[in-house]
C-alpha cells in the first residue's frame, strides 16, 4: 500500500522532510525518513525561477520526477509527496497525466490563483479537488491528494506571523474551506501559515488533526504542538534548503578568512 496511505490508516505522523534536487532526496532517504516531500519553493530555485508557477513547467516537473526517481534507487518503499503547486493551469483531467508521468505516492494542490495574485473562490477550488480525484480514480493511480489552504499567505506575504485579529479571521477562513476540500475528495488538508498556538488550537479544534498536514520550520518546536496532536504530516517547506545556504553563507565566510581577497 501507498506509504502516504498507509500512515492516515494506522494514525501516524509523519515527519515529512521537504527535499529542493536529487542529492538532497538522498540525503534525507539515507538518514531513514519514511517519506519525504518536495519544495516548490526549493525547486524553483534551483531551477533559477522564483517560486508561485514563474518558471516553466516542463522543468519543474521534470526535477520532481527526478526527485521522486532517486529517493527511490535509494529505498524503494520510501514515500514521495510532489508539491504540484496550484496546477500550473491544467485542466483537472490533464492533472492526472501529469501526476502519472512525475510518479510520487501524493501531491499537494493549492488554492492560490497565481496568474491572478489571488485565491480561487472555496467552491471553485473545490470543485477542482472533485475533478482531479476523479481523474486519478478513473487513471487507477494510488495518490494521496493534499489540499494545501493559503488563507494565511497574505499575512505571511506582509511578515505578519503572530496573533491579530487578520489572523484569526485567516483562520476562520482556512477551516471553512478545509472543509470544503474534504468533503470534495482530498485525503489531507495542508493550511500553511499556522505560526502560534493559538492559531494551530483554533484550526485543530475544528478540523481532525488525522486529516491535516501542517508546515513547520525545521528548527520550529512548534512542530511538537502538531506530534502531540496526531497531525497526519509535518513537513518543512523551503526552510531546509534555505537552512542549507544560509550554512553555505559561513562557508564562504571561512573561505575568505583563509584567503582573504586573493
Amino acid at each position: 500500500m501507498n506509504e502516504l496511505r498507509r500512515a492516515i490508516d494506522e494514525k501516524r505522523t509523519l515527519v515529512m522532510p521537504n527535499a529542493w534536487d536529487c542529492r538532497s532526496a538522498a540525503v534525507l532517504v539515507a538518514h531513514g525518513f519514511q517519506a519525504i516531500g518536495t519544495s516548490s519553493a526549493g525547486v524553483n530555485a534551483t531551477l533559477g525561477y522564483r517560486d508561485h508557477e514563474d518558471g516553466d513547467y516542463r522543468f519543474v516537473q521534470q526535477l520532481n520526477a527526478n526527485i521522486v526517481r532517486k529517493a527511490k534507487r535509494v529505498n524503494a518503499s520510501v514515500a514521495v509527496n510532489v508539491d504540484f503547486e496550484s496546477g500550473y493551469g491544467l485542466d483537472a483531467s490533464d492533472v492526472s497525466i501529469a501526476i502519472g508521468a512525475i510518479g510520487g505516492d501524493g501531491f499537494n494542490i493549492e488554492d492560490s490563483d497565481h496568474a491572478n495574485g489571488s485565491l480561487r473562490s472555496p467552491g471553485a477550488h473545490a470543485e477542482y479537488i472533485r475533478d482531479v480525484s476523479r481523474g486519478i480514480q478513473m487513471a487507477s493511480l494510488d495518490r494521496v491528494i493534499c489540499a494545501r489552504v493559503d488563507s494565511l499567505l497574505p499575512l505571511i506575504t506582509r511578515g505578519e506571523f503572530g496573533d491579530s485579529d487578520d489572523a484569526d479571521a485567516g483562520v476562520s477562513d482556512a477551516i471553512t474551506r478545509s472543509q470544503q476540500y474534504l468533503e470534495a475528495g482530498a485525503d489531507l488538508v495542508f493550511p500553511i501559515g499556522l505560526h502560534t498556538e493559538r492559531q494551530f488550537g483554533m484550526y485543530l479544534s475544528q478540523i481532525d488533526p488525522r486529516k491535516v498536514n501542517i508546515l513547520v520550520p525545521y528548527d520550529n518546536a512548534l512542530g511538537k504542538l502538531g506530534l502531540e496532536a496526531g497531525v497526519a504530516r509535518i513537513s518543512m517547506g523551503g526552510t531546509l534548503s534555505e537552512g542549507v545556504l544560509e550554512h553555505l553563507k559561513e562557508i564562504c565566510g571561512s573561505i575568505e578568512s583563509m584567503y582573504g581577497e586573493a
